[in-house]
């Protein structure tokens, strides 16, 4: 009994707002659910290309130590060439980023209205 008449006094009510205030509420919902979306892909982005960054400095900090173990004139080929792969890595990474970002469109001119009158 307690059940109907919950179910009864749901439907009576919205049956009396008015169905502007309800699709009002859900765009509004709707609106704070892209934004939240749109939020967490910035800082998922933003967290990816932090990690992809200490990938690098990390992988170049063990080639750094690699060469350091070798002698004569390998150990500076081995910096520079982990220095060239770094740069080439975050060039990359760099470029990915830019290509994700939506270009911008140039606005255009809106004709103007000429007066009635003549003049």
């Amino acid at each position: 009994m307690h059940k109907h008449l919950l179910c009864t006094v749901t439907l009576l009510a919205a049956t009396w707002l008015p169905s502007h205030a309800t699709a009002a509420t859900m765009a509004k919902a709707d609106e704070v659910r892209a934004l939240a979306a749109a939020k967490l892909t910035r800082q998922v982005g933003a967290a990816c290309t932090e990690a992809a960054e200490d990938v690098r400095d990390a992988d170049y900090q063990l080639a750094v130590e690699r060469g350091d173990a070798l002698a004569g004139d390998a150990k500076p080929r081995c910096v520079d060439a982990a220095k060239a792969t770094k740069a080439r890595q975050a060039a990359q990474a760099a470029s990915a980023v830019a290509a994700m970002k939506p270009a911008t469109v140039p606005v255009m001119p809106v004709a103007k209205k000429e007066k009635k009158g003549g003049c």
